[in-house]
């Protein structure tokens, strides 16, 4: 009897294996499966319809704002500690890199390399000035630095350093676009009004280029003036990237001498959203 017994549970153990054993009962509801196909007749492999996969849209993911390299770094701090020195003091990269005093060296050549002066785009560089180019930065010569008569440079409220465009007084907005179309220059808004080049004033050599602009204002006493706009512009190069500066002068009606106003600052439209993008928020 006792070899019965065990004759019995070998011969059950070997039926359950010739089974194809899937490690459960195959009775066993499987919870994510709907019940109601529980008496359907089973779909082979065979009559299933081609599994076509589905195309998922391409996500771009946006560029990334790579981080300064510890070079960048060290030549920034070299840069900042010389202008502070020529400058003795009065250039504090800390307070304000767009005060007067830097904004002077780096337009008398002091502190960045200049580009070469490829206005129309005809000496094959990668620093074509031809297109569209944002009014970012602003500085007069009074003492009031970045808040003038006509113009102010607007700041980053979280980093007073970081500037955010020139904006016209008296309710005239952004300066928004400067654009250089062949050898004319236009102003979409300076103080309201669109501003272009006066015709063949455009001169450009090594390193530099002068234009003018006339326009006629109404003075106190209730006289059309006409004002001459001095513009004296060079190409530098900070981080290999363009940055156009422009000394600003004006002359008045007749009068032979010209005022020293202040400093434009211009970057590409492209690398103004960049710098909108990356930069500190």
């Amino acid at each position: 009897m006792k070899y019965l017994f065990i004759f019995t549970i070998v011969i059950a153990t070997q039926s359950v294996f010739a089974e194809d054993y899937t490690g459960m009962d195959q009775s066993f509801q499987n919870p994510f499966q709907d019940r109601s196909s529980k008496d359907e007749p089973v779909i082979t492999d065979d009559d299933q319809p081609p599994i076509v996969a589905e195309k998922l849209p391409v996500v771009v993911e946006p560029a990334s704002c790579p981080a300064p390299s510890e070079e960048q770094i060290a030549e920034d701090r070299a840069i900042a500690k010389k202008a502070y020195e020529m400058t003795r003091g009065n250039c504090d990269f800390r307070s304000n890199p767009h005060s007067y005093a830097c904004t002077r060296v780096a337009f008398d050549n002091l502190l960045f390399p200049f580009f070469p002066m490829d206005w129309w785009g005809n000496m094959e560089t990668s620093w074509n000035l031809q297109g569209a180019w944002f009014a970012v930065t602003y500085v007069e010569k009074s003492g009031a630095e970045n808040n003038g008569q006509a113009f102010y440079m607007e700041t980053n409220p979280n980093s007073s350093g970081q500037p955010m465009g020139v904006i016209n007084k008296n309710n005239h907005g952004s300066m928004k676009i400067m654009e250089v179309r062949g050898d004319v220059v236009i102003f979409e808004n300076w103080q309201g009004k669109v501003l272009v080049s006066n015709p063949g004033s455009l001169k450009v050599w090594d390193h530099s280029a002068e234009f003018t602009m006339d326009e006629k204002i109404t003075n106190r006493k209730g006289k059309k003036v006409n004002v001459t706009h001095y513009f004296d512009c060079v190409n530098f190069n900070r981080h290999e990237n363009m940055h156009l500066q422009c000394r600003w002068d004006v002359k008045m009606g007749n009068r032979g001498e010209r005022t020293h106003m202040g400093y434009f600052g211009f970057l590409t439209v492209p690398a103004w959203d960049n710098f909108l993008k990356c930069g500190k928020r």
